[in-house]
């Protein structure tokens, strides 16, 4: 059962991270992966049935739910690399790096940024696979 629980977990994680990075690459003319990310998202969704997620499934719905996981995983990694090589590509850094803008996620839809006049200096890294994202926003003046 807690197999099944981190399972869960690091899909939803890969495919927020995939989502994340999949708008980031369609600044560099990458399309949206809409049907294969909606795919992935159903399993994983199902596979929070009430049965399945706290433990009362039978053994071979979990032998399922463990190959549906490690696929997700394996394919939303996939995807986020390819696009995290377009976007490494147009930046011209290579596959240490990567250099983008603050993302803040939000409840609703937003398709533009947003301006702070107070000086600052923020930066996240994130790892992913062999690169080192870095999603830097402010000034220093």
């Amino acid at each position: 059962m807690a197999r099944n629980k981190r399972g869960n977990r690091k899909s939803k994680f890969a495919l927020m991270n995939l989502e994340l990075i999949s708008v980031w690459a369609e600044e560099y003319g990458v399309a949206y992966p809409e049907e294969e990310i909606s795919t992935m998202w159903r399993t994983v969704l199902l596979n929070q049935f009430h049965d399945i997620l706290p433990g009362s499934a039978i053994k071979d719905v979990y032998d399922v739910t463990r190959t549906e996981y490690a696929e997700i995983q394996k394919k939303s990694e996939a995807l986020t690399k390819e696009r995290l090589d377009v976007i490494a590509s147009a930046q011209g850094t290579g596959r240490d790096s990567v250099v983008g803008q603050a993302w803040k996620r939000c409840g609703n839809h937003r398709r533009r940024g947003f301006k702070i006049n107070e000086p600052f200096y923020t930066f996240v890294l994130m790892i992913f696979k062999n690169y080192l994202v870095e999603l830097l926003t402010g000034r220093i003046s």
